[in-house]
């Protein structure tokens, strides 16, 4: 069931990497844009974490009396 799921997910890196043989400009620009993507989106997880657990401990200790 997993198993192509798994196979694609490893086959990544060569399809990219191909397809930045073919697009060399372009694959730059898309790297650049994924590269910078993924390094906003940690704070944006870790703030949306923190958020529910001190939405949770607030509901714990105000909710419905």
């Amino acid at each position: 069931m997993f198993k192509p799921y798994i196979k694609s997910f490893l086959a990544t890196p060569q399809r990219l990497w191909a397809w930045s043989r073919l697009y060399p400009y372009e694959s730059i620009g898309y790297g650049t844009l994924l590269l910078f993507l993924a390094l906003a989106a940690k704070p944006i997880i870790v703030a949306a974490a923190c958020v529910a657990i001190v939405g949770g401990i607030y509901w714990m200790f105000t909710g419905p009396q």
